[in-house]
């Protein structure tokens, strides 16, 4: 059984206390997938070099000269790393001009090798300020470089508000052959209401457990 975290460090604001959280765990995931990471931290992350872990990392989007994208980090032990890819997932002019930063959303696509098998991984920040057709495209970009036979997840924060009519992104997924992991969680809070935005889908990788 392995274990895999997904977390938004927010432009890297919540780096240090999600780490420090993670130290304190009684086993350290074997995978973390963290959305918003800062670039200047990459090479400069002594929190995952001395935990074991190597990673890689797909720049995004660029706020007061510094970069912010999808880092996933793994057990070298548990997983072997096989490719990487970045998926780049277009901009919004609106969102750009209302956040004030440049550059695009993307996608980390990454295929290991755990158990014998190949696995894929694709973590994942898609746009902020759009409507839920824009994001769904953005998935369709991501699927379409997808080996659609290979056991695969997709994690991170997808920004599909379940206040909205959250399970029209669980149908348009399961038209894909993945299904949703775990149920409801409130995942992040906007002026006071509590709401999920990140998910959890895989496709012929069963997950014993979400919290």
């Amino acid at each position: 059984m392995y274990d895999l975290l997904s977390y938004n460090v927010q432009y890297g604001k919540k780096l240090g206390k999600i780490n420090k959280w993670i130290k304190q765990l009684p086993q350290q995931p074997n995978m973390i997938c963290y959305q918003e990471y800062p670039e200047d931290q990459v090479n400069d992350t002594n929190f995952l070099k001395s935990s074991g872990y190597k990673y890689e990392f797909a720049p995004a989007v660029v706020k007061r000269d510094k970069t912010f994208g999808q880092l996933t980090a793994h057990r070298p032990g548990k997983f072997t790393l096989i490719s990487t890819k970045k998926i780049d997932l277009g901009v919004s002019n609106f969102e750009k001009k209302v956040f004030r930063h440049s550059g695009q959303r993307s996608a980390l696509l990454s295929i290991f090798k755990v158990d014998g098998r190949e696995i894929m991984i694709v973590n994942l920040h898609l746009l902020v300020l759009a409507m839920h057709s824009r994001r769904r495209s953005q998935i369709e970009m991501i699927t379409k470089e997808m080996d659609m036979e290979m056991p695969a997840l997709i994690v991170g924060d997808f920004n599909y508000s379940s206040l909205i009519v959250g399970k029209g992104l669980a149908r348009f997924l399961r038209a894909k052959g993945f299904l949703p992991a775990g149920g409801r969680f409130a995942t992040h809070r906007i002026f006071g209401v509590r709401h999920q935005v990140d998910y959890i889908f895989q496709r012929n990788c069963p997950i014993l457990e979400v919290k």
